[in-house]
């Protein structure tokens, strides 16, 4: 669930601190999402893939 409502959030981080276990898995799903979306491999494709569609645009 995502909210920005404060008490939601608060409650969120009540709840993990004081479960360790599900805040390790929160954020270690969270690195792996992040790395896929936001890391090196991720950003070279995007790039080859502009490339490759502006050049073949231009031709």
């Amino acid at each position: 669930m995502l909210s920005t409502r404060v008490d939601t959030l608060v409650e969120a981080a009540r709840w993990l601190t004081e479960d360790a276990d599900a805040a390790y898995r929160l954020g270690a799903r969270a690195r792996e999402v992040a790395k896929e979306r936001f890391g090196l491999d991720r950003y070279l494709a995007d790039w080859d893939r502009i490339l490759e569609e502006k050049t073949c645009a231009s031709r």
